[in-house]
């Protein structure tokens, strides 16, 4: 399975999209093809289960920023 990737910025001044709370990141950009063809392959999921799968992956990706940042 290819790895899914999902790409941050810093957000500017006027940025509003998914803001991570405390360190003003957003979510620009995201490669999750290998990932949902993987989990169309083996667990039956269909393009009507990925708004969920996608606001999953948001959720985890803003999760593990959070405590990347959190460490410091």
């Amino acid at each position: 399975m290819d790895d899914g990737v999902v790409w941050f910025e810093r957000a500017k001044k006027g940025w509003s999209k998914k803001p991570i709370q405390q360190n003003n990141f957003i979510i620009v950009d995201a490669d999750m093809g290998g990932v949902l063809e993987h989990l169309n392959k083996y667990y039956n999921l269909s393009e009507k289960d990925y708004p969920h799968v996608r606001k999953t992956i948001i959720e985890m990706s803003i999760d593990v920023i959070d405590k990347h940042f959190s460490k410091e």
